[in-house]
């Protein structure tokens, strides 16, 4: 009998953890809808007014639109969009898998755990979520930031697999782990997000389990998820912007002025310094210096447009995928 029941668990487990897995690739489908507000923050968290910045410098959200818009067009905003979607859902997918893994592990109950218990689970399984996760985090970070005015309408799978063979040939394997230390300091993300929404879901009254939440989710469920990142997100932004700088492609002065002279962009008011970012001491070091505290929150406020609906139909349709596997 002891035999069966432990074998029970354990194929239980393993239920329990493809559930959350489906779940949290399913939940990626809003990606679909706010992919123009990722674009327009990459670009802004890129917009550092150094003269070897290929990109032109944007004064704000709007004027980011505008720019974006004149000189791109509209597959500008949807430039990345699949390696978005897969970056996602390769994460979400993880995270979640090994977020309830660690539930059944650790014996969780939202009831008489400790938010000792849940910043654990999260830190383990964002850890190895964002270690898993980062050469594609690090190839959506160069798609989204892409522009050559002799191929400006590259998209899709072109341009994904370009960027690979471009950085694999020029760079080698190290530029796939670019931002990795970020990264790594990141994966509180996972606790501050997660922490948060269990909270919030007492709160809020939601019960732990899907099939005790009735046939539908519950509206709460959106506002919970949206707010719970929100919370995570302007805690860490500004890791998320260094890890971005830290990403992208490093031109010199002199290519990032022939990039600008083919795109007509002009130079002015650009500092004339060349910087590489090569670690997050760097990073934080001459963001700081060249602009500021302002410099660690650029394209924060588009972030968290995007992130509350976003975050919020993302939870709305994780928890309603849970239920229908159950």
């Amino acid at each position: 009998m002891s035999i069966a029941t432990k074998g029970e668990k354990i194929d239980n487990t393993k239920r329990s953890r493809w559930k959350s897995l489906v779940a949290g690739i399913c939940g990626n489908l809003s990606l679909f809808i706010f992919h123009p507000l990722e674009n327009v923050k990459t670009r802004l968290q890129a917009n550092d007014g150094l003269r070897n910045n290929h990109l032109p410098r944007y004064n704000g959200v709007i004027d980011t639109f505008l720019t974006m818009w004149r000189k791109e067009g509209l597959i500008a905003f949807y430039r990345g969009l699949y390696i978005n979607i897969l970056a996602n859902a390769l994460s979400g997918g993880i995270f979640f898998g090994l977020y309830a893994d660690g539930k059944k592990r650790y014996n969780y109950d939202r009831e008489t755990s400790s938010i000792w218990l849940t910043s654990f689970i999260s830190l383990r399984a964002g850890l190895i979520t964002m270690v898993c996760a980062n050469p594609v985090w690090c190839i959506k970070t160069r798609v989204t930031l892409y522009w050559n005015e002799k191929d400006k309408k590259k998209s899709g799978f072109r341009l994904v697999r370009d960027t690979v063979s471009e950085m694999y040939t020029k760079e080698g394997i190290p530029s796939f782990f670019r931002g990795l230390s970020a990264s790594v300091a990141m994966s509180f993300y996972g606790v501050l997000q997660m922490t948060a929404y269990e909270k919030l879901s007492k709160l809020a009254g939601i019960p732990e389990k899907p099939l005790e939440r009735g046939k539908t989710p519950d509206i709460m469920t959106f506002f919970v998820g949206g707010t719970s990142r929100c919370i995570a997100s302007a805690t860490l932004y500004p890791i998320v912007l260094m890890r971005t700088r830290m990403q992208k492609q490093r031109f010199t002065i002199k290519e990032a002025d022939e990039l600008k002279a083919q795109r007509k962009i002009n130079i002015d008011g650009t500092m004339n310094k060349e910087v590489f970012y090569t670690g997050v001491k760097e990073t934080m070091k001459q963001t700081w210096k060249n602009e500021g505290i302002r410099g660690f929150y650029k394209g924060c406020l588009p972030n968290l447009l995007r992130i509350f609906p976003n975050s919020g139909m993302y939870f709305f349709l994780y928890e309603m995928t849970l239920r229908i596997l159950d």
